[in-house]
């Protein structure tokens, strides 16, 4: 699922990969659906995912830049990355959390400011270097949010 290194802990009927946010454990990969304790680790995450109100405050770790917003704003568009793993329907664990209670994402921090603010404003100042652009193009495209790969052909050819 490409989260950050995982903590192994005997769970269940085998060694599986967990990962753990505070009270709540996810169970990253299990050949059994019945297992009790798989099930009671999806609960326990399906319980803390429900507890987020779209208003409530998200402190984010992204490349050892910290980040603070709204939920709603990482939901903004329910296709992206961010939508599924922070929506109440989303079908993919959060990142893992830090020492500080923020959720860790190993990539480019002063990229992610860019596709934080489009997802505030739904408008960037688009880098002019063609490099710069492609980057931001990748990360637009790990963290799926299409819209602004798309707003970004609409403002600047790949090729200046």
């Amino acid at each position: 699922m490409g989260l950050a290194t995982l903590p192994q802990r005997s769970v269940g009927h085998r060694q599986d990969l967990l990962y753990t946010a505070k009270s709540c454990q996810v169970l990253v990969s299990c050949s059994r659906n019945s297992c009790r304790a798989c099930v009671l680790a999806e609960i326990g995450h399906k319980h803390r995912r429900s507890q987020m109100s779209s208003s409530q405050v998200i402190k984010l770790n992204v490349g050892g830049k910290y980040f603070t917003t709204t939920r709603s704003t990482l939901c903004k568009f329910s296709d992206s990355m961010l939508a599924r793993m922070f929506s109440d329907s989303g079908d993919l664990a959060p990142a893992h959390q830090d020492n500080h209670g923020r959720f860790f994402i190993d990539r480019n921090g002063s990229r992610f400011a860019t596709i934080l603010a489009f997802l505030r404003e739904e408008a960037v100042l688009v880098p002019s270097s063609v490099k710069e652009r492609a980057a931001l193009s990748a990360e637009a495209s790990y963290y799926q949010v299409l819209r602004l790969i798309v707003w970004m052909l609409g403002t600047y050819s790949f090729t200046n």
